[in-house]
């Protein structure tokens, strides 16, 4: 034998500590992966709710009655950082002429101004429209910003995305009819 010794063997306590880690690990990545992010389940009636535009005009239902193109909403906060860096899909129609969406945002912020902050100092080019009394996050089950929604002209949900929306998601919305 070379180098001496010979090799030690493993405690009993070592193995199971090594097991139990691997374990703990399977099953923390086992929940990142099958948690649930919020937002409505796919294929359901998207929920009536009246909301408030920032310029304080009339409020509107949301979705409206008839849909006669896709609506994509997305839902937003002035304080979430994704939020803002996925701000550039705001106006697809600028970025692909295939787009065949309508196009709304929802602010889920505590006070209109900060809301109004977002929409000024950000590129948002589509509507606005202010969850004052958090009805829409409730009725949707908001839980992770941003989140979009794709609502079909029949006003069932299609698809819901978490967070930054990647370019699968971009894909879908654009091939929405």
């Amino acid at each position: 034998m070379r180098g001496g010794s010979p090799p030690r063997k493993r405690r009993a306590w070592a193995v199971a500590f090594d097991i139990a880690s691997y374990a703990l690990l399977a099953g923390f990545l086992a929940y990142l992966l099958f948690r649930d992010t919020g937002g409505p389940k796919k294929g359901s009636p998207a929920p009536a709710v009246w909301l408030q535009p920032l310029d304080s005009s009339t409020g509107q239902i949301v979705p409206p009655q008839k849909l006669e193109r896709p609506l994509l909403i997305k839902v937003f906060a002035s304080w979430c950082g994704a939020c803002r860096r996925s701000v550039w899909l705001d106006d697809l129609a600028d970025l692909d002429d295939r787009s065949n969406l309508d196009q709304l945002s929802v602010s889920v912020d505590d006070d209109l101004k900060d809301a109004r902050r977002a929409q000024a100092e950000w590129p948002i080019k589509s509507p606005v429209l202010f969850d004052r009394d958090q009805m829409f996050s409730q009725k949707y089950g908001i839980k992770v910003l941003p989140t979009y929604l794709l609502i079909d002209t029949t006003g069932h949900i299609t698809r819901v995305t978490t967070g930054l929306p990647g370019p699968l998601d971009y894909k879908a919305w654009l091939d929405a009819q």
